[in-house]
């Protein structure tokens, strides 16, 4: 790595000298950034911000599901500070274009219930079309899931992934 112009983090901190290291981020991902650390700061802000939302997005979710009987399981995150450096890096995206830092998946039974579940979400939430993927209907390498994009007051995004419980194994 000598030579290299490489960025380097632990938990959410800079350290020249730690073995997790990134190339330097592009520009279009620090624009607006003063540097690396004001970014890494933004970032931890927009997780603790959105990370308090997650609780009223899934009290919608489990209400629909109580609604109408569907029995399911929930797994949920807020994308580590790892996981959103490197998604930018790769996709070369400033935070503002990353909408998975909030992700919920959502296990059902059946394909039948998949369908149903995400048509009630489409129906109680704005959602992004253009981040509507359903790998159920047009499996990629063989994976399996709904994913669709969801829209909670004005700006907040969160990605749920449904699928059953063979898809999920």
């Amino acid at each position: 790595m000598a030579g290299q112009n490489l960025f380097c983090f632990d938990g959410g901190r800079a350290y020249p000298d730690y073995p997790v290291c990134l190339p330097l981020l592009p520009e279009v991902v620090k624009s607006g950034y003063a540097s690396e650390q004001e970014l890494i700061s933004a970032i931890e802000e927009k997780q603790a911000r959105l990370g308090m939302e997650l609780e009223s997005v899934l009290s919608v979710i489990v209400g629909l599901l109580w609604e109408t009987k569907i029995k399911c399981s929930i797994d949920f995150r807020v994308k580590s500070l790892d996981s959103i450096l490197l998604k930018m890096a790769a996709k070369n995206r400033p935070l503002e274009e990353v909408h998975d830092i909030l992700g919920i998946r959502l296990i059902v039974k059946s394909v039948e219930d998949c369908y149903k579940l995400v048509n009630l979400l489409h129906m109680e939430f704005d959602f992004k079309p253009g981040e509507f993927n359903d790998y159920i209907d047009g499996p990629k390498n063989g994976y399996r899931s709904i994913h669709t994009t969801l829209k909670w007051h004005e700006n907040i995004l969160c990605e749920v992934q449904i699928r059953t419980h063979e898809m999920h194994h």
